[in-house]
């Protein structure tokens, strides 16, 4: 059974990892739409000064030690819902396929992926947030996913390339 294991990372230490840029890319390649247009380039000076200031946070999974994907969260109020509280945006999501649709092995049901998000909730609960804003992707939904997790969907983006 994989060692199996989630929880917040900081930015600097993530940037280290020998597997981050194949995981960026094999996201890319499996999301991406209009790829001639948005390209990876992720700026990690911005998001470590966005975590200094309690704005950003990455949530990981590690199987057997190795990062195995993770959960961006970017912390902030709503300026249209200030009076809201403080909301977290699911600021992208990834598991590498090798690691989909197997068992954590943590003592519970559910896939690593479930168990990711499962796991994280209470986490965010814990610093103040009282809303979490997930999305899934076209070429990949993930509605029953979602609501396995107690989520109502309540919006949908569309993009267009000017």
């Amino acid at each position: 059974m994989p060692k199996v294991k989630f929880g917040w990372e900081p930015i600097a230490s993530i940037r280290r990892e020998p597997n981050l840029q194949d995981l960026i890319l094999e996201h890319y390649e499996e999301l991406a739409r209009f790829k001639h247009l948005l390209r990876p380039a992720l700026n990690f000076d911005l998001m470590h000064a966005c975590e200094e200031r309690g704005e950003f946070k990455l949530w990981s999974a590690r199987v057997d030690g190795l990062l195995a994907g993770g959960i961006m969260w970017w912390l902030h109020r709503h300026p249209n819902f200030w009076n809201s509280g403080l909301r977290a945006t699911d600021g992208g999501h990834y598991l590498a396929p090798q690691f989909r649709g197997r068992g954590a092995g943590l003592g519970t049901k559910g896939s690593i992926g479930f168990q990711m998000w499962k796991a994280v909730i209470p986490e965010l609960k814990a610093l103040g947030v009282n809303f979490i804003d997930a999305h899934d992707n076209a070429s990949h939904p993930l509605g029953p996913f979602f609501r396995r997790l107690g989520m109502t969907p309540y919006s949908t983006h569309y993009g267009k390339e000017l």
